[in-house]
């Protein structure tokens, strides 16, 4: 696995989702709490779900096993859920800046919230935390779209024609 490419994930996955931040940004609560079809209720809980996978999955990568998972009540704005997520961002960035080759590779063990014990290879951990935001970005754009804020072309590779056209 090349860090290159996880960096450039890691960057797309940034992207994807300030993107979906900045067209969340402004709904009310009501608007961000109402119920619909998606499996993690409302489109506030899928936003804090995709940032708590992100901040759990950094801080098992930095030896800390969490036992609680951010909750959409932890946040009563986007404004709040956007600052708190820049933050778990900076620490992912951190994290990874600090990889060789030989990190990529390390066997990290943690306790899952249910308090059973794992281990998974720190490359397949970041390689998920992509998807992951990918599957449930996904999901939130839908959403916005119905909400008539649609973000518009997610794509990865939309990412990268834009960051190589810079």
């Amino acid at each position: 696995m090349s860090i290159d490419l996880l960096r450039t994930l890691v960057d797309y996955n940034s992207w994807r989702n300030r993107l979906l931040l900045d067209k969340a940004a402004g709904l009310d609560v009501a608007t961000l709490a109402a119920p619909t079809r998606f499996p993690m209720g409302s489109l506030l809980a899928t936003l804090v779900h995709i940032m708590g996978a992100e901040q759990v999955w950094v801080q098992r990568m930095q030896g800390v096993s969490p036992s609680a998972f951010p909750r959409p009540a932890d946040f009563p704005t986007t404004q709040a859920l956007q600052a708190r997520w820049h933050e778990v961002e900076a620490e992912l960035r951190e994290f990874l800046a600090g990889l060789d080759g030989a990190g990529l590779e390390r066997i990290v063990e943690f306790r899952r919230l249910a308090g059973d014990l794992m281990s998974q290879r720190v490359s397949d951990i970041l390689l998920h935390v992509v998807n992951h935001g990918t599957q449930h970005g996904a999901e939130v754009a839908q959403m916005l779209t119905e909400l008539g804020r649609s973000p518009g072309d997610i794509d990865l590779i939309v990412f990268v024609r834009r960051r190589d056209a810079r």
